[in-house]
């Protein structure tokens, strides 16, 4: 037993009541964040279960309106522990009425729990599982991804608000919250010819949106037309030749075959574009073709966040070379008030999570 263990056990079997334990752990969490961070914890409580946090105040009833026909496709494992896929499709059936609801996992769904499911209205399709994996299954995302929104194509849904089942939203009309928000902000670059080209933006979350590995856009969630994110998640599976090791160094993380990364220069190449490799490029990308949204912006959840440990906390990441993109950042891109403070040659020698500026170092004037 190692010593957090033990200081916990400790907690635990002396600890008088649950109220008496939850006290005790809130004050040694308050202890170690003043320990390792220049700033005062906060106690406030967040939800580890999918729940409502807002009211709807939605006047309209976009599922009358094929205009509006959305589809929210869940796409993963089936996550057994504390019912959390299930719940999360009741709390989509509550949060998001009008939408049609897709789960889209793998062919060793039990009967019962398919049933169970689609009871709540919920349209089920499986899949078999891909031969090959691929870097950081990025297959297993894309078999799946791709299945269910060819059925929301099928059921001629408009949009797609593509999310994973080990993640849950607790805003209401969060569909309709990122349906205006492409509708707000039109797609600025040429739409060119063909059936192959984006229709409009694609609306993306800050976490995981890297701020200086190029082409890196959130994978967690994305809105879009249906006929976008359907090119956007129909590529090639990725063949073995494709391997991802892990190295505390920049400058090996950003050359490595990232799913982001790959996912996004194909989908770019798709529409003629060729990637150019560069910081700025990227911003372009992220200026013309996407919307970042900022997760408490739709009140999103992630399992892995209660358990993740890797992450520094949001004040050092967010100062460093692996900084997410906020919508208040990405607003200045959008606004072409925005430039990168290093370069990839700069950054490639620093190890991950390397502050940017120095302490004399003034950021660039916008």
């Amino acid at each position: 037993m190692n010593k957090t263990k033990l200081l916990l056990w400790a907690i635990e079997r002396t600890s008088r009541s649950a109220e008496h334990r939850a006290r005790r752990l809130r004050k040694l969490s308050n202890l170690i964040a003043s320990e390792t961070e220049d700033q005062i914890a906060s106690n406030r409580k967040i939800p580890q279960r999918p729940g409502l946090s807002t009211v709807s105040v939605s006047a309209d009833l976009p599922g009358t309106d094929d205009r509006h026909r959305t589809a929210v496709v869940m796409q993963g494992p089936v996550i057994s522990r504390d019912d959390l896929t299930f719940k999360t499709l009741q709390l989509y059936r509550q949060s998001m009425p009008h939408a049609v609801l897709i789960l889209s996992t793998w062919n060793d769904l039990p009967v019962e729990n398919r049933k169970r499911i689609e009871q709540l209205g919920v349209r089920v399709v499986e899949s078999v599982l891909p031969n090959h994996r691929g870097p950081q299954n990025v297959n297993l995302q894309i078999a799946s991804t791709s299945r269910g929104i060819q059925e929301a194509h099928a059921m001629e849904c408009r949009y797609v608000l593509k999310t994973r089942t080990d993640t849950w939203i607790n805003q209401c009309d969060a569909d309709q919250f990122c349906r205006n928000l492409i509708d707000r902000f039109p797609l600025t670059v040429p739409h060119g010819a063909g059936d192959n080209r984006q229709t409009a933006r694609i609306v993306t979350l800050d976490f995981a949106t890297r701020l200086y590995i190029p082409y890196h856009p959130s994978d967690i969630m994305m809105f879009g037309r249906t006929e976008d994110l359907l090119r956007y998640w129909t590529p090639d599976l990725f063949g073995p030749e494709w391997q991802y090791t892990y190295d505390d160094n920049f400058g090996h993380l950003a050359g490595q075959p990232l799913p982001e990364t790959m996912m996004c220069e194909k989908f770019l190449r798709s529409q003629g574009v060729e990637p150019k490799g560069t910081i700025a490029d990227w911003w372009n990308t992220l200026a013309e073709r996407f919307i970042v949204v900022d997760r408490p912006m739709i009140d999103h959840r992630w399992l892995k966040e209660f358990t993740n440990s890797e992450e520094p906390p949001e004040r050092v990441r967010d100062r460093s070379n692996m900084a997410v993109c906020h919508f208040t950042q990405w607003m200045q891109m959008h606004c072409g008030r925005a430039e990168p403070m290093a370069g990839l040659a700069t950054l490639a020698s620093q190890s991950l999570y390397a502050p940017l500026l120095g302490e004399n170092d003034k950021p660039h004037a916008a």
